[in-house]
């Protein structure tokens, strides 16, 4: 796929999406959320908004969204749900621009929701979820900790407990969050929040405390007859090669591509790199 292409691809998406706000045969609100899931990948997707095409594709894409919602919110002034779409459209839209406006109206939208009804832990978890994208560590703990009081089997939780401890920096309290929340069951969702935590404990030069936890994750995220979670695998490469042990490193790397097959080219480098005695030059390309 060149870069045109997935330009195109783009646009005629983006017109599928303005398209289908107006198409009556849909609920509306759920075409303006499948929109949104769409721009939210857009705006993950940086290489592609820093082309000026792109990024007019995206503002744009932004304005519609901004503009149904706000049309949706005169009709139901009392829905929450509406209230936390538009606080991702800021916080999306702040992820590229960094306008603090955007980081202020994301918050104010959330305030909203919850005020609509405070019993609702998931509010607060996307409020520590946003504190945590604005760098603002200790906000984004209290609201997790107070999401946390309201209920402590919304297993959920932990994942916001999790990250916003990595992100202050408080890594033993993070691992034992995580180790919480993994004997309650392993949720998919959690994986962004275990790698976060174990590249903060690289960072840190505590390489075993990230191996540890990434053993944790691969023996939670392994079921019978589930193919294995390549994310964790290729983690455990990274983690060997720095704790000196090529061999493993091989091994993990293998099983990762078993995992998932679009992975091969990248792994038959980093095991070609590896058997060459270039694992310095390799970890530093890996992290940067």
């Amino acid at each position: 796929g060149t870069f045109a292409q997935e330009m195109d691809d783009l646009e005629s998406a983006s017109k599928f999406y303005i398209a289908s706000l107006s198409d009556s045969r849909f609920p509306r609100v759920t075409s303006i959320r499948k929109f949104l899931d769409f721009v939210v990948i857009m705006a993950n997707n940086k290489s592609l908004i820093q082309d000026a095409k792109g990024k007019e594709l995206f503002d744009s894409n932004i304005s519609a969204i901004q503009y149904a919602l706000k049309e949706e919110i005169q009709k139901n002034k009392f829905e929450p749900r509406l209230f936390t779409d538009l606080a991702t459209v800021h916080t999306i839209r702040y992820i590229i621009d960094e306008q603090d406006i955007d980081k202020d109206l994301s918050i104010a939208y959330i305030k909203q929701a919850i005020s609509l009804t405070p019993d609702r832990p998931q509010y607060y978890n996307l409020l520590s979820e946003s504190y945590v994208i604005f760098n603002e560590p200790e906000k984004a703990i209290q609201a997790a900790q107070t999401s946390f009081a309201m209920n402590e089997n919304y297993n959920e939780t932990y994942i916001f407990l999790v990250s916003s401890y990595t992100k202050s920096n408080d890594l033993d309290k993070a691992f034992s969050y995580y180790q919480e929340f993994l004997k309650k069951g392993y949720q998919v969702r959690s994986d962004d929040a275990a790698a976060k935590l174990g590249q903060k404990f690289i960072e840190n030069s505590e390489p075993q405390k990230a191996e540890q936890l990434y053993n944790l994750w691969l023996e939670a995220s392994t079921l019978e007859g589930v193919p294995e979670n390549s994310k964790v695998l290729i983690n455990l490469t990274i983690v060997s090669l720095i704790l000196d042990n090529p061999e493993q490193a091989i091994s993990y790397a293998k099983r990762a591509v078993l995992a998932k097959s679009s992975l091969e080219a990248e792994v038959n480098y980093i095991i070609q790199e590896i058997e060459q005695g270039r694992v310095e030059a390799l970890l530093e390309q890996i992290l940067e």
